[in-house]
């Protein structure tokens, strides 16, 4: 792509500019190797310094939609940890794994205080459901199965964080985003007309004065219904699916009506 910058190149100072990309090649090929994000290329493209009155159309000219596509296959070879891609014959396959160790722990952990928690708490109450009769044993048996439903959750989640991910696939127009392990999970379906981008998606979390959370997820924007999923993901691994996602659905979509 920089080899296509300099032969399309409309500027003052030709040489300049052929020593400048030359300069960004090198410094890319030191960082990355042969293998250079499409991203990167773009944004150091961005940042060439320009004679006054020229703009990035100055450096090259905007590509049809299948030879940017053509172009970026090869560059998105180096995907973050976790994440790896396929082309299929309507799109592609993307999948991230949501794998934590550190996360699942702690909330097996969780889960086993509060299977112990009620025992400690109230544990005559719960040696004596046998043989409790009427409300008391409905009250009772309600508030257990509520409680337990909390740990089952629990433990899910906590399998999700050591086995889960998440599958992004494009057959056409038609889409499909798997959160979940194995076949066990759900699958939400959609069309990517009814989208016209894609973002990141901040939600503050404050929980008392002096300590906040920010939960970060992958945004489909729409004016009427967006959709978000992968808060589960890693920094890395959400902002390679957003640059993914703008690429090969959104470089050339039609905006949602």
């Amino acid at each position: 792509m920089l080899e296509t910058a300099k032969a399309h190149y409309k500027g003052k100072d030709s040489q300049a500019f052929d020593k400048a990309i030359d300069n960004v090649a090198a410094s890319l090929t030191e960082k990355f190797g042969e293998a250079v994000p499409f991203v990167d290329v773009i944004k150091a493209l961005r940042n060439l310094p320009l004679h006054s009155g020229e703009t990035a159309a100055t450096v090259a000219p905007a590509k049809a939609p299948s030879e940017a596509a053509a172009s970026a296959g090869s560059a998105w070879d180096r995907t973050p940890d976790g994440v790896r891609f396929e082309w299929t014959p309507g799109g592609f396959l993307l999948r991230a794994s949501c794998r934590s160790t550190v996360g699942a722990v702690l909330r097996v952990g969780f889960a086993g205080l509060l299977a112990v928690l009620p025992f400690r708490l109230w544990g005559d109450l719960i040696r004596g459901l046998p043989t409790d009769q009427g409300m008391s044993f409905w009250l009772t048996g309600a508030f257990l199965a509520i409680w337990a439903g909390a740990i089952l959750y629990i433990v899910a989640t906590a399998a999700f964080e050591l086995l889960g991910e998440i599958r992004i696939a494009k057959t056409g127009d038609r889409g499909e985003i798997f959160t979940g392990i194995g076949t066990l999970g759900w699958t939400h379906r959609l069309r990517w007309r009814d989208f016209d981008g894609v973002s990141d998606r901040a939600v503050a979390a404050v929980s008392s004065g002096k300590f906040s959370n920010t939960t970060h997820s992958v945004s489909l924007n729409a004016t009427l219904k967006p959709y978000r999923f992968g808060s589960a993901l890693t920094a890395q691994q959400r902002e390679f699916a957003i640059a993914f996602l703008r690429q090969h659905v959104f470089a050339s979509a039609p905006k949602a009506t």
